[in-house]
């Protein structure tokens, strides 16, 4: 016993509209009746419609979206000149100083939504109420206000004013620094990937919460203005006394520095002025807490502890705590190695029946910890626009033993048995050879970082490698009598073999008894 129709009446249209399921609610407002009739009888249902999409009234389309620039400062639009969108009334518009000013102005109304006889015409007025238009649009050719009322028979009327005016002529320069040394670029060439939020000309400051409010990057902004008797000065909203400079790690990231003008010429509006300006964007690169050891048992990613030794493991959870600005992605990876000893990084899955990592925290729990599975090292992964930090903590159920590792011995310094050299010298893990830190080590028993080059083999002493001059034997004098002259060579060579080298070497003897780049050439 299906229905047999679905009637739809309208109380003030007498056409019916039946045998439809549905209604396009655009074709009329007021109370609707739905009538459900089939073999058993009638239902009737009311509901009353007073507007498709939400406006109870004939009314102008404000809506200022792709026209321009927003700037919030000022809460008007900078127009680029080369767009062809024409500008709706209520959107108050800047135009780039200098610029020809020939703008077109649109007064769109909802009335396609109306009867058609709704609209019964246009007005285009200018700040004085002279009536400038009584078209939809209006061509502006000068700066000013201009207010479109649009005309909607007995249902009354609407009305949207624009303001167009210049933007004054200033010139807005931003310079970075940190510890009051200058960077010579404004800092968005650092960032790993393109922010769709940076345009040409903002700057990129940088800031670590970890070492203090006070550790980053300041931007000192200044203004100049290009018209005589015309005072620019930086700005920020919401900020009454501003010096002119930033500091990163204070300031909202996104935040609208203007140059201000306090003595604007005639067609130079207020709310224009923040229309020159820039935007400042601040980052924290993605950075992992080092220095955990209170929590997660003690156990955490990058801690100078980076090798845990379990005896009697069952739940096992490592911390990786991180900072940074945007949020950092964070994820954690297991160190394997594949065919051929070669390493790689295989993903820990988040919420399998062996790891759980926790989305807030980031901490990595095993909750039944296998040693031959689960034996091994771990890599917390953090990373965001501005940086990439890793670390990583070694999990093992054999006892650990620490000894101490060296690298090779560097070149002497200088070359020859006067001089030095050094190397590196670290705490490991034996047998996996883990770098751990110094405090696992016997420090009494811990090898010398640098030593004397005084018994290294096939070096001489610094002394026999410096050039000095030497003299030969004089010739037989030119006369046999008062008035002669005798000569005798006079050259610059190495004591140690007599090699001869060039005269400027013996001059600049002294420089070279403490250059390694001349004696490793002289050998």
């Amino acid at each position: 016993m299906g229905a047999s129709g679905v009637d739809f009446s309208l109380s003030n249209i007498t056409k019916n509209f039946s045998n439809l399921e549905y209604l396009d609610l655009r074709m009329a407002f007021g109370t609707w009746t739905c009538t459900l009739n089939n073999s058993l009888g009638s239902q009737t249902e009311e509901t009353f419609i007073s507007d498709w999409c939400g406006d109870a009234i004939p009314s102008i389309i404000r809506n200022c979206a792709g026209i321009g620039q927003f700037i919030p400062a000022g809460g008007v639009y900078l127009l680029d000149l080369k767009s062809t969108v024409p500008v709706r009334a209520g959107c108050d518009v800047c135009l780039p100083s200098g610029s020809s000013l020939a703008l077109t102005l649109t007064c769109p109304t909802n009335i396609e939504r109306f009867p058609e006889d709704t609209l019964t015409g246009y007005r285009w007025t200018d700040g004085a109420g002279n009536l400038l238009s009584e078209a939809s649009f209006l061509t502006v050719t000068k700066t000013g206000t201009y207010t479109c009322t649009a005309m909607f028979g007995d249902t009354g009327s609407d009305s949207a004013t624009s303001s167009v005016n210049f933007a004054p002529d200033v010139d807005i320069k931003a310079v970075r620094s940190r510890d009051s040394i200058p960077f010579d670029t404004l800092g968005c060439e650092r960032l790993r990937y393109m922010d769709a939020e940076v345009e040409s000309g903002d700057v990129c400051a940088f800031f670590d919460t970890q070492s203090g409010i006070n550790e980053g990057e300041d931007v000192t902004i200044t203004c100049e203005a290009g018209q005589e008797n015309v005072t620019a000065v930086p700005s920020i909203i919401g900020f009454p006394i501003f010096d002119g400079t930033i500091r990163a790690s204070r300031v909202v990231d996104g935040t609208r520095v203007a140059c201000g003008v306090t003595n604007a010429p005639d067609g130079i509006d207020q709310d224009c002025a923040a229309a020159v300006g820039l935007t400042v964007h601040t980052y924290e690169p993605a950075r992992i807490v080092r220095g955990m050891a209170d929590i997660c048992d003690g156990r955490s990613a990058g801690f100078s502890q980076t090798a845990y030794f379990l005896p009697n493991p069952t739940i096992v959870s490592v911390c990786c705590e991180v900072l940074g600005y945007p949020d950092p992605e964070v994820e954690w990876y297991r160190l394997r190695t594949g065919p051929g000893g070669i390493t790689f990084e295989d993903p820990i899955g988040n919420g399998t029946t062996d790891y759980n990592v926790d989305t807030a925290t980031y901490t990595l729990t095993i909750p039944n910890y296998d040693a031959a599975r689960d034996d091994g090292t771990y890599v917390c992964r953090a990373q965001n626009i501005a940086g990439i930090d890793v670390a990583t903590a070694a999990l093992t159920t054999t006892e650990t033993t620490y000894r101490w590792g060296v690298g090779e011995w560097c070149e002497c310094e200088p070359l020859c048995s006067n001089g030095t050299r050094s190397r590196k010298v670290w705490c490991e893990t034996f047998p996996e050879r883990i770098v751990v830190g110094e405090t696992f080590c016997d420090c009494v028993q811990k090898p010398d970082e640098s030593e004397s080059c005084l018994n290294v083999p096939g070096l001489y002493s610094c002394s026999n490698l410096i050039p000095l001059w030497k003299t030969g034997n004089f010739s037989k004098c030119s006369k046999g009598c008062a008035g002669g002259v005798r000569y005798r060579q006079v050259y610059c060579a190495i004591p140690l073999n007599g090699t001869r080298v060039h005269d400027y070497r013996c001059v600049e003897n002294i420089w070279a008894a403490t250059n390694t780049t001349f004696l490793r050439h002289l050998l």
